[in-house]
């Protein structure tokens, strides 16, 4: 984004806002309740259209992963089945033939236990924990294999050994033909493999230099 103004109406929340993001970046954005993390993920996805400015896109597989706290689990269906909603074209599955079906299956049964989620696959969302839900959304996520990966707190609802999991499998994830946005506070685990870090700071965001 260049030169860009963020916000809702006339409710100006960021401007002048000038933001890269190339592969291989692995960006930590952080900032105090409230000060608009969120608005500027849904800027930066394209999901939210900029008051002004320009934004371009070079990624061409785009994911999302929302507050887990702010997801409905009383939607009837089960975490399987969510997270096969990431891969292309849900809708379509009557319309499948039985190899892609099958292809499909293997996708989202190879995330799911990956994700450490085989033992829940078939439950309902309103019958997994906190945890769990957060795995199964960033299964989802992932499961499509992104090339720009937006994570909207991604370790809340985790212990310290969930966090630890969780980080390890992102690093993982992150490759030079990748690029990943998580929005975090930071407890020093998950910050070890940052490479950029963006502050938002009374409205402004700021590039910080990275600490070891």
């Amino acid at each position: 984004m260049t030169s860009a103004v963020i916000g809702y109406g006339r409710k100006i929340l960021f401007s002048a806002v000038d933001a890269a993001i190339h592969r291989g970046d692995v960006i930590f954005l952080s900032g105090p309740n409230g000060s608009g993390k969120s608005t500027l993920a849904k800027a930066l996805l394209g999901v939210l259209p900029l008051i002004a400015g320009r934004r371009q896109c070079s990624f061409a597989r785009l994911a999302y992963v929302p507050q887990s706290s702010q997801f409905e689990t009383q939607y009837p269906i089960t975490v399987a089945e969510l997270v096969e909603q990431g891969l292309p074209e849900p809708l379509l599955l009557m319309a499948c033939s039985p190899a892609a079906r099958k292809q499909r299956t293997q996708q989202v049964t190879a995330i799911i236990n990956k994700m450490q989620l085989s033992g829940c696959a078939d439950l309902l969302l309103r019958e997994v924990s906190g945890g769990q839900l957060q795995r199964a959304l960033i299964a989802r996520a992932l499961v499509c294999e992104p090339d720009f990966l937006l994570l909207d707190e991604p370790f809340s609802n985790l212990d310290r050994s969930g966090r630890s999991e969780t980080a390890q499998l992102l690093r993982s994830y992150a490759r030079p033909d990748t690029a990943l946005c998580i929005i975090d506070h930071g407890d020093g685990l998950q910050h070890i493999f940052y490479n950029r870090v963006w502050e938002i700071d009374q409205g402004r965001l700021v590039a910080r230099v990275k600490t070891p």
